[in-house]
């Protein structure tokens, strides 16, 4: 038996513009978990309570947004400065958002 391999996507989803956005934005947010779970230890959560888990989650996730806060600024200053647009500011800076 032979199993296939590879994405679920055929040739017609990938070439569309908003496959690309997706997937980037898909990215980012993978990457917000998987800090959440390594970082501040959300793999596991203490408690069974629904109201601390949640209260756990959006502390983190205002963390998160904080450790970021450096680099977007950075970034939005450059748009400020240059009026680039924002793909070209970040170039400019040699940053990319996460």
């Amino acid at each position: 038996m032979s199993f296939r391999r590879g994405s679920n996507l055929d040739a017609r989803d990938g070439r569309h513009p908003g496959c690309e956005v997706s997937q980037k934005i898909r990215k980012r947010i993978e990457e917000a978990n998987g800090w959440a779970k390594t970082r501040v230890g959300l793999a596991r959560t203490p408690s069974d309570d629904v109201d601390r888990v949640r209260w756990m989650f959006q502390s983190r996730a205002i963390a998160y947004d904080l450790v970021r806060l450096p680099k977007l600024l950075a970034a939005s200053e450059a748009v400020a400065e240059t009026r680039l647009g924002p793909a070209k500011a970040f170039e400019a800076v040699g940053k990319v958002p996460n």
